[in-house]
């Protein structure tokens, strides 16, 4: 009498399929395993993007103000930016001197620590980021910069 033949895998469609899925994650790993990093990089450069146009907006209200500004950088970045974990942005008399741009939302999806001071100097923002990564945006006087290290 023959033998039926029950259902199931046999040991070598097993060990086919268990080097297909590694073959597959071996070349899929390296592409995606930076994604943290480079979606810290794009929020970083973004918001240094709207740094400055807030500049540039507030050189222009400086400007109807006479507040005596020849260049936007001449602010410091400490006058831009509300380095707190508030998103609005407060107002102050004259209109000219508020904060333009917060830091909240960068706080939020790059920063290790929420809460970290990152406002240590006038023209001098530093934190470290969820990557392991250390930031520092700077106005030079002429524009704004930013460089990380390690670098992205």
């Amino acid at each position: 009498m023959p033998r039926r033949r029950s259902g199931g895998f046999t040991l070598i469609e097993l060990v086919v399929v268990i080097v297909i899925l590694g073959v597959l994650a071996a070349v899929a790993f390296p592409r995606y395993a930076d994604l943290r990093g480079k979606a810290e990089q794009a929020a970083i450069a973004s918001w240094v993007g709207a740094l400055k146009s807030a500049y540039s907006m507030a050189h222009a209200t400086g400007l109807l103000h006479n507040a005596g500004y020849t260049s936007p950088y001449q602010m410091s970045l400490f006058n831009i930016t509300r380095c707190d974990n508030v998103d609005q942005m407060i107002g102050r008399d004259p209109p000219w001197q508020g904060h333009h741009i917060a830091l909240a939302s960068l706080r939020e999806s790059v920063f290790a620590d929420a809460g970290q001071t990152a406002c240590t100097a006038s023209n001098t923002i530093s934190f470290e980021t969820a990557s392991g990564r250390s930031v520092t945006i700077t106005n030079s006087g002429s524009g704004v910069t930013w460089t990380a290290s390690p670098a992205y």
